[in-house]
């Protein structure tokens, strides 16, 4: 029995290496995200570190509020890093989500050639066995 050929298999083998390529870029845009999601909360721990420090004097006072005024604006920056961020990882996803679709539909239309090559071998081994019989009983 010869093998079943897809004609389009080196489509669907690009097809597939882009959705891998896709998903590693969504998961790469998403580490980036979570990485500046870290920088936001070290932001916010420095913050509370340095309210539970306390300020004995007016010079201390004056230095912890300039030091909590560089973190707010730091953690501002960050937050908009991670929005942006955000926005990319989204467009990584929908990007490997369609990249997806295609190489299954592709899959499936794999499958459903195959098994119409499948069917068709059985009637085309059905038809040589009926052929075999009948001939042996006419012998």
């Amino acid at each position: 029995m010869p093998q079943f050929r897809f004609r389009l298999e080196k489509l669907l083998e690009y097809r597939r290496q882009l959705e891998d390529d896709a998903k590693t870029a969504y998961l790469s845009a998403r580490a980036t995200r979570l990485e500046a999601e870290l920088e936001i909360e070290k932001i916010q721990s420095q913050r509370q570190s340095a309210l539970l420090g306390g300020a004995p004097d007016v010079e201390a006072r004056t230095a912890l509020d300039a030091f909590l005024s560089r973190l707010d604006d730091d953690q501002r920056a960050a937050e908009s890093v991670v929005a942006v961020l955000s926005s990319e990882e989204g467009q990584a996803m929908a990007d490997w989500m369609r990249k997806r679709q295609e190489a299954e539909a592709l899959a499936k239309v794999r499958s459903s050639h195959e098994a119409e090559w499948r069917a068709k071998e059985n009637r085309q081994e059905q038809a040589m066995l009926d052929d075999w019989t009948s001939s042996r009983r006419a012998a």
